[in-house]
């Protein structure tokens, strides 16, 4: 691209990818994962991860989910824009390592998803649930 050259950049700046090789951690991202991690390592069930559109929420959770990869954690990430229910439930399964048929029932599904984080906890692997952008899905997703 024209522009990339003449302000010689190699990518695009402002894209929709969240890529965390550029990430800035200013005072309120370090904040974030240091509370982040305190939930992890505390074994808390539930943080959420709140900001102004653009505030870098996205590529803070990427930071954090990489680095609880390193150190052994099972993260399974889930970008909740448009989703139901049931495809919701498919993508928690499948990121938690089953690998249910896309004609497998919800009741089915849940039995996957329940057995999978059994097996984590048995194998105490710390599992990690992220889901970003839960304004943006469906009412029944978070219902």
């Amino acid at each position: 691209m024209v522009q990339l050259e003449y302000w010689g950049l190699s990518q695009v700046p402002f894209g929709n990818h969240v890529d965390p090789t550029g990430f800035f951690a200013s005072e309120s991202h370090q904040e974030a994962l240091a509370r982040m991690e305190y939930l992890v390592t505390n074994h808390r069930r539930v943080g959420i991860l709140f900001g102004e559109p653009g505030s870098g929420k996205s590529l803070t959770l990427e930071v954090f989910a990489r680095a609880a990869k390193k150190q052994g954690a099972h993260v399974t990430q889930i970008n909740l824009t448009s989703l139901t229910a049931d495809e919701f439930l498919w993508k928690l399964a499948v990121g938690l390592g089953s690998h249910p048929s896309e004609r497998e029932n919800i009741v089915s599904i849940w039995r996957r998803i329940q057995d999978q984080l059994a097996t984590l906890r048995y194998q105490r692997i710390p599992t990690i649930l992220m889901f970003d952008d839960a304004d943006e899905c469906d009412a029944d997703v978070i219902a």
